[in-house]
């Protein structure tokens, strides 16, 4: 940082000369004497222009609608992969408490595992 520093201080920033460069202000200057012309002459796209504009924007769209297509392709299987992946275990543990219950009711048990008056 300190070795920076020292390197900007021996720069001549008065508005003198740099070398092959010139100075700031004239830099600005030109180029907003060009910014000026360039809005004063105008541009309009020749037929070329549009058309390879167009061509590059059409290709854009399908390649991203197929790497969409793809993205969704595998959320969507994977989601419903998920979904009947927990379905099928919530399926057998629904499956082993109804059992297990039904083992209860027969020995005369209730869910608490206390016996019931009848």
């Amino acid at each position: 940082m300190a070795v920076e520093t020292k390197k900007m201080a021996k720069l001549d920033v008065s508005g003198g000369n740099f070398g092959d460069r010139s100075s700031p202000g004239r830099t600005a200057s030109r180029f907003l004497q060009r910014r000026a012309q360039r809005n004063a002459q105008g541009h309009f796209a020749v037929v070329e222009e549009v058309q390879a504009t167009t061509t590059v924007v059409v290709i854009t769209v399908f390649i991203f609608a197929a790497y969409f297509a793809v993205i969704d392709y595998f959320i969507q299987n994977g989601v419903t992969y998920l979904f009947n992946y927990f379905k099928a275990h919530d399926r057998d543990r629904i499956q082993d408490s109804d059992s297990r219950f039904a083992t209860r009711k027969l020995v005369g048990l209730s869910n608490t595992g206390q016996e019931e008056a009848s």
